[in-house]
Formats: structure tokens, sequence, C-alpha cells
């Protein structure tokens, strides 16, 4: 079945999903968030246990609708983890926060004509704005 990742606004449509990092002292767990529209992460939370409440913290759906979040996780592995154990909990926590902020902020994206999903989507709020005033 064909999965619908499309939305035309932020905050449109989330989908989320969980991954592992390994530490010196074992395994830490990631949640996040990304949305559809700007596939910007706009939630994540690394944390010491696998609980049902970190997942819940998240959004509510379909389980099966993760194809975006597992490839955001593809990337992540990719650029940040490939293969690296970080010292502890709070090393893992700093690194993900400095590359998700990268990755909002700076990140090159092709879905998006090559441009980071913050500027993304201050690009297409400043032009869905100036349609709304030029229509007034």
């Amino acid at each position: 079945m064909q999965r619908d990742f499309t939305a035309i606004r932020p905050n449109e449509k989330w989908v989320a999903d969980v991954t592992y990092l390994r530490t010196w002292s074992g395994f830490v767990y990631l949640a996040f968030i990304p949305d559809c529209y700007s596939r910007m992460i706009v939630g994540w939370q690394l944390t010491t246990h696998l609980r049902t409440d970190l997942v819940l913290d998240g959004s509510r759906g379909d389980a099966y609708d993760n194809a975006m979040a597992e490839a955001w996780v593809a990337t992540f592995k990719s650029e940040l983890v490939d293969g690296r154990r970080f010292p502890s909990h709070e090393h893992a926590e700093h690194e993900t926060l400095h590359w998700i902020g990268f990755y909002n902020e700076e990140r090159l994206h092709e879905e998006l004509g090559d441009l980071p999903p913050a500027e993304y989507e201050e690009l297409n709020i400043k032009t869905d704005n100036s349609r709304t005033l030029a229509v007034r």
C-alpha cells in the first residue's frame, strides 16, 4: 500500500519513530518526530529506557506510516552514528542535539530544492503570506 507523506503546510502531518544509539554503558533510545512538509525535526527525546511513555510522548497514528521516519533514521545513522559508541548518554544527547540543529538549519535536501528544512519553511511561508495579502 502506498503511504502519503505529502503536506501543504507545516505541522499538517507528522510521523514518528524510535531508534537506538550505543554508549559505553549500554543503549540509549531516540524518539523523534519529523514534519512531512519540510522534513524538519519538530521534536525528539533521548532516554536510557525503552518504556512505552517514550514513544507515546511523540504522536499517535498508524505504526506502518513510518517510511519517511525510517529514511531519516538511515540519514541520522550514516551521518552521525556510523558505528560509533558514545562515551555517555549525555555525550550522545549533545551530539544528537548538534546534528539535529545542523539537519534542520543547514543540511541541504534534494526533495526541498536543495534547501535546509528551516529555510524551506521560511521561504514558503513568506510566499504563502504574500499570496494571501495579494488576494485581499
